[in-house]
């Protein structure tokens, strides 16, 4: 019996195998292999073997190779249809019902300040901007979220700024409660640090979160999604959100900057809408709004762009409130600068400046 040798030719090609390699990965002579392809016609058990070499090649690659592939690409572009407005009233009155009844399915976070006051804020289809200052913890802010979002589904991480191994040493500080000045010193650490370090990992590595730390360009990392959204479509832990450290690092099409960053938020929101995903996005602030005057940065002051306040379904801003420098502070106020469904109310978390971990208020 034999297979039509053409499937193999892309697969091939991407990844990058010459002829005579491939003939004597095989166990046949080049001239064998010519005759398959010249032909169309391969031997059944050789393609067997071809598909499982093939197989092993590919999961060494990047993902961008399967994001090209045509194979993919069919996959991802299947045809969708408009859906009738009594099947979408349905499942409102659907999910009303079981959230009356405390049932529905609710993304809880690590904050049970932000849950309890902003009802099911990470919800499917919705583009969520985390903006502010440099150095006042938006990356923690939204590192923190990832993890506590990735325990039951799965997240999906873009780190433009820093590689994933920072951001895994990151992970273990704030889970054991170990400075990472002290992990950057073993000689500092004690017996107590070791355990509870040991604990963190454990931890930390049952988390459904993958980082990305290579992709910057906005159609491949919606293509990354979407792939990543298929494969996990049907498991224990599906994709449920993805967070993006920051949009101003984000390339697109056009040479107007502000042109680019609207085109990034669109993509954005259209890829939470067709998936059913949270998107958050980690944005920066225009270097000229005022920082003296006591005047807190409003959507206005976002970098580069206006449209991410049109695409954006809520806007917080991370904000350490005025202190003295000496003193340094133990708290941040988390601001709704755009609510789109209803209006939600500022609130302040607990910060752990040596670990950069994000609290909730404790009463007395």
């Amino acid at each position: 019996m034999a297979r039509s040798a053409d499937r193999y030719q892309e697969r091939i090609k991407r990844a990058g195998i010459r002829q005579r390699d491939l003939a004597d990965r095989l166990g046949v002579h080049e001239t064998t292999v010519s005759r398959w392809f010249n032909s169309n016609s391969m031997p059944d058990p050789i393609g067997v073997k071809l598909d499982q070499l093939l197989g092993e090649i590919e999961s060494e690659l990047q993902p961008e190779y399967l994001i090209n592939s045509d194979e993919y690409q069919k996959e991802i572009t299947s045809e969708r249809r408009p859906v009738s407005l009594a099947s979408q009233l349905n499942e409102c009155v659907s999910d009303l019902e079981k959230r009356r009844k405390g049932t529905a399915n609710k993304s809880e976070t690590c904050w049970s300040t932000l849950d309890e006051s902003w009802g099911n804020w990470i919800a499917p289809g919705r583009l969520i901007i985390v903006s502010g200052k440099t150095g006042e913890g938006k990356t923690s802010f939204a590192q923190q979220l990832s993890e506590s979002l990735s325990i039951q589904k799965a997240s999906l991480y873009f780190s433009l700024e820093m590689p994933a191994k920072d951001l895994s040493w990151r992970t273990i500080s704030r889970f054991s409660g170990v400075q990472l000045q002290v992990l950057e010193d073993p000689s500092k650490l004690t017996k107590s640090n070791v355990l509870a370090i040991e604990e963190a990992y454990r931890s930390a590595a049952n988390l459904n979160l993958n980082i990305v730390d290579w992709a910057d360009d906005i159609s491949e990392i919606v293509s990354i999604i979407e792939r990543t959204y298929e494969s996990l479509k049907g498991s224990k832990a599906p994709l449920e959100s993805v967070f993006i450290d920051y949009i101003q690092l984000m390339k697109a099409p056009g040479d107007n900057r502000a042109y680019q960053i609207g085109n990034i938020t669109r993509e954005l929101k259209k890829v939470a809408i067709k998936l059913g995903v949270t998107v958050v996005a980690v944005s920066q602030y225009n270097r000229e709004y005022k920082r003296n005057d006591g005047q807190l940065p409003e959507i206005t002051d976002l970098k580069d762009s206006s449209q991410i306040a049109h695409d954006a379904d809520l806007i917080i801003d991370i904000n350490v409130p005025k202190h003295d420098p000496k003193d340094g502070y133990d708290s941040v106020n988390v601001r709704v600068l755009k609510s789109r469904d209803y209006k939600r109310q500022n609130k302040k978390l607990a910060v752990v400046r040596e670990t950069m971990n994000f609290e909730d208020i404790v009463s007395a």
